[in-house]
């Protein structure tokens, strides 16, 4: 994953929710573009454990060189967890 990649995700429009998927089989759902911000050797989520459509209330910093792949969801299945 690189940051170019990762903008380009989060600037689509309309926007389409995405999760990180991590080397170590951990998947991060981005529900939304203003809960993921792009560092220079970072990315930051903040996520919902609660499954409820309200704020977040978790949050990790994920480096790019553990990032295996982005998945788009549908915000049908919109599922919001991070293993």
């Amino acid at each position: 994953m690189t940051v170019a990649v990762l903008r380009e995700l989060l600037r689509a429009s309309p926007f389409q929710p995405f999760e990180l998927i991590l080397s170590s089989g951990d998947r991060f759902l981005v529900d939304h573009p203003e809960n993921c911000v792009p560092m220079r050797d970072r990315v930051f989520i903040a996520y919902n454990t609660s499954g409820r459509q309200n704020l977040p209330d978790a949050s990790a910093f994920l480096s790019y060189l553990h990032i295996a792949a982005a998945e788009p969801v549908s915000r049908q299945r919109n599922r919001r967890r991070a293993s």
